[in-house]
């Protein structure tokens, strides 16, 4: 009997599962190839998968994950992969949102700084949730 050991789907793989269920041939690339079935199989991909990480799965998501200021500015600038943030631990109270790639303090109005927080710290704790290329696939 052989053991079958199951690894992450990649995306390659996924978009060419997606393309075999209307009856495309695989592509080679994840790139654009001029497919335009391909290429809206990954933006479908692409989608789905960040609908789902959203949920914020304990494998996608950082608790008290420390956001160094920026210098001189002192704004706090997320990591490119962030999906939603919000505040934890002795920060909780702050009304604080994603704004692009920047933390926005709404009761302020101002991107927010370590100045406009009244907290001695470096930087604060939050609750991040972050998008890895894609969860894996286990059927």
């Amino acid at each position: 009997m052989s053991v079958v050991i199951l690894t992450p789907t990649t995306e390659l793989e996924a978009i060419n599962l997606m393309l075999s269920v209307i009856g495309e041939s695989p592509v080679n690339t994840v790139e654009d190839t001029g497919l335009v079935d391909a290429v809206v199989a990954r933006q479908i991909l692409i989608q789905s998968s960040r609908d789902v990480q959203l949920v914020g799965w304990h494998w996608n998501t950082e608790i008290d994950y420390p956001i160094a200021a920026s210098f001189p500015e002192g704004e706090l600038t997320l990591p490119p992969n962030t999906l939603k943030v919000d505040t934890a631990g002795a920060d909780a109270g702050l009304d604080l949102v994603q704004r692009g790639n920047r933390l926005y303090d709404r009761k302020n109005h101002t991107p927010s700084t370590l100045a406009a927080r009244s907290t001695s710290r470096s930087s604060s704790s939050y609750h991040s949730t972050s998008s890895p290329r894609l969860p894996a696939h286990t059927s």
